[in-house]
């Protein structure tokens, strides 16, 4: 089975193992895509890995340029551009590549770029594929608003030297490895003359130009707006009157804050989920050899397009992010392990409130029932309301949490409560009950605890869903209840 990985330093709330594996499994690659999280004075260690092991690997930021000098060759678009999201890993020699740029050019080839003029918003490895792109369709001029706008001008005119130079510098053993670095560097000679002209119709800007620049598109490469600051805009909502098309590189949320301020503007706006899924459709064609159709490609977006958008308007439209989702229900009945999923979906963060507890009181939920019932319900309530007012969070409660009035008081008043409904035969056929305080000596007592929760359960939830198939299928069920709730 191969081997792929991403690279990165924050990857927590990355879509590309799920995007990579649906992939793989329509076109039956055999291969694994697990993330690699890591600080930059590792970045040698795990790229000898790739070659020492023969690993494929995804890079973002922000090493998509501090990968170049270890590679050993470099495809024409990565040397123009100066950035790498995909590396090849084949007999020991590690092949970069640029497939932002190919991204790019499926999201915007609809739109006419000659003789334009666009903004774009900060200047890292995703915003030079969008540059190239932007004059290779001969647009008219492009501003690049960065904090350090003297640096980068010099920078563009440095950097493709820089770039040849670090190729020159490789170490090489063999007459055979020694030629193909010739043709890498005769490569990058003529992708330099490709260049020429480039840096005039560049720009480098400060943020408070901005408000003096006006054209056709405004694009977001920065990663203002993306969780945990999804309010977060990178300018005043005062900058898109002076443009007609808005594009934001951010994927999730798929309506960031740019966004929905360029489309109150009267803009056309577009998110970077597309530039996401053909810039992964490309790294597979690149490791595998395989050539997917244009239908195929169609349809894998499609398919990513309609799921997050489900995410999406459960996270702009419900307004999720000022009050949290609790889950109720029966011990056992998947509270814990909905949350979990459920919050990754969401990108938000997760409670347990009985680790909320334990975590407290520096104690076991055990021990503390050993002190009384009614000690714990005392403090369950406090936690509860501690917790109520957390922001962009699924909160799992425990099972007993509706006997309290006061709980029972707090959740009535909160507009997104889920009732998991499990059966109490698969609950005792499926789930250890020994760590339950209330179960562990009896586990039948749950068809009696059931008899005397259920009508709380169900007067308080929102929306109910019932656990009878697998964890996706309870996911998605719960995704869905929520949009369906909204568009009623």
């Amino acid at each position: 089975m191969k081997k792929n990985m991403l690279f990165g330093s924050t990857l927590s709330h990355s879509l590309s193992p799920e995007i990579h594996e649906y992939i793989y499994n329509i076109i039956g690659y055999d291969s694994t895509y697990e993330l690699a999280e890591f600080k930059e004075n590792e970045l040698q260690k795990y790229i000898e890995k790739l070659s020492k092991f023969d690993i494929n690997a995804n890079v973002t930021i922000p090493y998509k340029e501090k990968v170049l000098p270890y590679l050993d060759f470099l495809d024409e678009t990565a040397q123009i551009i100066g950035s790498v999201n995909t590396i090849k890993s084949e007999n020991g020699r590690l092949f970069g590549y640029n497939t932002d740029y190919y991204g790019l050019s499926e999201t915007l080839k609809h739109y006419n770029i000659s003789g334009k003029a666009f903004l774009i918003l900060g200047y890292g490895g995703a915003a030079k594929a969008v540059i190239q792109y932007l004059i290779d369709n001969n647009a008219e001029k492009v501003f690049v608003a960065t904090r350090k706008k003297e640096l980068h001008r010099k920078l563009i005119d440095n950097e493709q030297t820089k770039l040849c130079e670090n190729i020159q510098a490789k170490s090489y053993e063999s007459t055979q490895i020694k030629s193909y670095i010739d043709k890498q560097i005769k490569s990058y000679e003529n992708a330099q003359i490709k260049s020429c002209g480039i840096s005039e119709k560049i720009e480098f800007i400060s943020y408070s130009d901005i408000a003096n620049i006006s054209g056709f598109g405004i694009i977001n490469t920065t990663p203002i707006g993306m969780h945990p600051n999804i309010r977060s805009c990178p300018v005043s909502p005062c900058v898109f009157k002076n443009f007609k098309f808005a594009l934001d590189l951010i994927y999730m949320p798929m309506r960031t804050s740019f966004l929905i301020s360029a489309e109150n503007a009267g803009l056309t706006g577009i998110n970077g989920l597309k530039m996401l899924v053909y810039q992964a459709i490309k790294a597979i064609e690149i490791w595998t050899g395989i050539e997917m159709s244009i239908s195929q490609k169609s349809d894998i977006f499609t398919h990513f397009d309609s799921k997050f958008s489900v995410i999406s308007k459960i996270k702009g439209d419900l307004d999720l992010t000022k009050n949290p989702i609790f889950i109720i229900g029966l011990p056992g009945s998947g509270k814990t392990t909905l949350g979990k999923s459920l919050s990754k979906k969401l990108d938000f963060d997760f409670i347990d409130l009985d680790d909320y507890i334990e975590s407290k009181t520096n104690m076991r939920i055990s021990e503390i029932f050993l002190l009384g019932e009614s000690k714990f319900r005392k403090i369950e309530k406090v936690s509860l309301r501690e917790v109520s007012t957390a922001e962009s969070t699924v909160i799992s409660t425990g099972g007993g949490v509706v006997v309290t009035p006061e709980n029972r008081e707090l959740l009535s008043k909160k507009p997104n409560v889920i009732y998991i409904d499990r059966s109490c035969e698969d609950i005792l056929s499926d789930v250890n009950l020994q760590n339950r305080p209330l179960l562990k000596d009896n586990p039948n007592r749950i068809y009696k605890i059931y008899k005397e929760r259920k009508g709380y359960y169900s007067s308080l939830c929102d929306y109910k869903i019932i656990n009878d198939g697998s964890i996706n299928d309870l996911v998605e069920n719960t995704l869905k209840a929520l949009v369906s709730k909204e568009e009623n």
